[in-house]
């Protein structure tokens, strides 16, 4: 994750531990024996955050959530450059072969 990008984390179960550790493997938060877990990460640091979850009970975990990624306003201009020189080549091979 980039620095100030989030990500909402939830999970439910019957019970379960739960860790959130940052890149530098620091816990930012650990919840032990719990059933419900709503929490609102924000980073801090630039890299990979982990998140841990051990089922201690007798049912299914269900884990929810969405994160920002890396993308940025380069890598989305590139991308559109791509698309759009794509249909271009692609309609210039249609209109040749039509000929």
């Amino acid at each position: 994750m980039n620095i100030g990008n989030s990500a909402n984390i939830v999970i439910t179960g019957s019970k379960f531990n739960v860790t959130i550790t940052d890149p530098d493997r620091h816990i930012i938060k650990a919840e032990r024996g719990i059933s419900i877990f709503n929490y609102n990460l924000v980073a801090e640091k630039e890299g990979q955050y982990t998140i841990t979850t051990k089922n201690t009970g007798n049912s299914d975990l269900t884990l929810n959530g969405h994160a920002q990624t890396k993308g940025s306003v380069t890598a989305l201009t590139g991308q559109m450059m791509l698309i759009v020189t794509g249909i271009i080549v692609t309609g210039l091979g249609l209109r040749l072969r039509n000929k």
